[in-house]
């Protein structure tokens, strides 16, 4: 009957005080009235170096898992840094748009109004103003390294908050001209006199 079939794998311990695996089969072959066991055979096969190979292959596939989550947490953060750069370089693609449009306007302006100083004046005050509002942003992408390491942070300082609405009008007001729009700001209710934020990505 195979149910009473064995099949088991154990470690036997040799002369000199090695250890091997071994493999161990057997069947009862006969039976007394009663059912219980009155002849068996069975064999012992050395089996050590099939099961040290299974070991190691076993060792090897946790290994080999630990690699591949590994590899895919790592390209995950791949993406994602990927995803950042691709975000911020969209940003910063209408960051620099707007202020060249407004020091171009305003260089234009210049041109065609020799004859007002205060108009140059303004002018020349917007486009200094957008200038280095530029320079920011650029300084920003060429430092691509701090999107890599996640350290693409904005500042907090103390800003006029009326300053900053003029400025932004800085940069749309030859836009809106050209457009023949008239840009203009109107404060319905009372503000605040200073803000704490970072003027330039606000």
């Amino acid at each position: 009957d195979d149910a009473f079939d064995y099949d088991q794998e154990f470690r036997l311990r040799c002369r000199d005080g090695s250890f091997k695996w071994i493999r161990s089969t057997g069947r009862v072959i006969e039976r007394d009235g009663r059912g219980r066991p009155v002849r068996m055979i069975g064999q012992h096969l050395d089996v050590d170096a099939q099961v040290v190979a299974r070991q190691k292959v076993e060792v090897l596939n946790v290994e080999l898992s630990k690699q591949i989550a590994l590899a895919e947490k790592l390209a995950a953060k791949a993406d994602e840094a990927n995803r950042a750069k691709t975000d911020f370089l969209a940003n910063m693609s209408h960051e620099i748009r707007t202020p060249m449009t407004a020091i171009l306007g305003y260089a234009d302006l210049l041109e065609g109004h020799d004859g007002e100083d205060e108009l140059r004046r303004e002018a020349v005050s917007t486009i200094k103003s957008n200038a280095h509002h530029l320079l920011t942003i650029i300084n920003d992408i060429l430092d691509v390294s701090k999107i890599e390491a996640g350290r693409m942070s904005a500042e907090c300082v103390t800003t006029a908050t009326v300053q900053v609405f003029e400025e932004v009008v800085g940069l749309l007001q030859t836009r809106a001209l050209g457009k023949g729009v008239a840009l203009v700001i109107r404060y319905d209710t009372p503000i605040p006199l200073e803000i704490r934020t970072d003027p330039t990505r606000l």
